[in-house]
């Protein structure tokens, strides 16, 4: 089936990242100089000097103390850009790293089934089936519809979306390159928001793409193989088929579109200029950008999930305590998720 065509006539990315920071700067002044490495960087996507990346420490970073529920696992991870959450099994939320705009501060006295994490905010799918999103919610990314009915969900750089128990989607926050207003109206079982695109996997087992795709990163493979699942990120997507084999497109100047030939995996996921596999034996794989390691996963832990990040990527193990590798100036990676 056809992807989503990107319309013409829109302004070049450049030009975005601008719009954004002006827009930004009067409630998030923190966000300047990390939206402009987020939009000034090589293809491979190491920032300019990779020599010193990204240093957050000066701005707000979030730890939990997991010991006040001692009884609780993880039961699911949600990688976002420089954080990351954890859903236990009571239904609560923690997360870790970047929280200057509240990203990583879940909300204490609201019970999740499910949790994804973008760039600068995160939602989850609360109990009655309904999203409660928190964070930046500069082009209303953190306010989602108030119906009900929702069965997954996804966040992404300025938006996000959720996949309604009749397979139909609901998108919200930024559409400057039409990622929430052009969604396909075929029936879908998987949907992933990337930076400014959107991608999901039909019920018929096809993909489909929508929103800002200069790179190729909206424009899937036309040929009659059948996919499970679909990832995104900035300027690459990859997607699981149903035989366990990895197929990526878009940019892929450090090998992150270049996935292993082998066909064992049962999971996917991209972060910002790398991606990972999980195989069917449990064990992780990454390709693409290593600059500060989030591409060397600890060879002998079983995970049972994973997910990336910009710099970072973590796994879910099926004790339930997490494991991260990868940039951890943020904190996006640390001890909190080891209840």
């Amino acid at each position: 089936m056809p992807v989503a065509v990107l319309k013409q006539g829109r302004p070049n990315v450049g030009s975005k990242i601008v719009n954004s920071v002006s827009i930004l700067a009067s409630t998030y002044s923190c966000l300047i100089p990390v939206i402009l490495v987020l939009g000034c960087h090589h293809n491979d996507g190491v920032p300019w000097d990779s020599d010193h990346p990204i240093d957050t420490a000066t701005d707000t970073e979030t730890t939990v103390d997991t010991e006040t529920e001692p009884g609780a696992r993880f039961v699911q991870i949600a990688v976002g850009g420089w954080h990351t959450c954890g859903l236990k099994d009571d239904g609560k939320v923690v997360c870790a790293g970047l929280d200057s705009w509240g990203q990583a501060t879940a909300p204490l006295n609201v019970s999740f089934v499910e949790i994804a994490a973008g760039w600068f905010h995160t939602c989850g799918i609360t109990t009655d089936s309904t999203v409660h999103c928190w964070g930046g919610n500069a082009y209303g990314e953190a306010t989602p519809p108030t119906e009900g009915g929702f069965a997954r969900i996804t966040a992404g750089l300025f938006h996000a979306c959720g996949l309604k128990s009749d397979n139909t989607v609901v998108c919200w926050g930024d559409d400057y390159y039409y990622q929430v207003t052009d969604p396909p109206e075929a029936r879908l079982t998987q949907i992933d928001a990337g930076e400014w695109h959107t991608c999901s996997v039909t019920t018929q087992g096809t993909i489909e793409c929508w929103g800002w795709g200069d790179n190729g990163e909206t424009k899937p493979p036309q040929d009659d193989s059948s996919f499970a699942q679909v990832a995104t990120a900035s300027d690459h997507s990859c997607a699981l088929k149903t035989d366990g084999t990895v197929v990526c497109w878009g940019l892929s100047g450090d090998g992150e579109a270049a996935p292993p030939t082998a066909g064992d995996f049962i999971q996917v996921d991209v972060g910002g200029a790398h991606s990972c596999g999980l195989k069917n034996t449990g064990t992780c794989v990454c390709w693409g950008s290593n600059a500060l390691g989030q591409s060397s996963p600890p060879g002998s832990t079983i995970f049972s999930e994973i997910g990336t990040g910009m710099y970072h990527s973590c796994g879910l193990t099926p004790e339930g305590t997490v494991e991260c590798w990868g940039a951890f100036n943020s904190g996006a990676g640390s001890d909190p998720f080891r209840p």
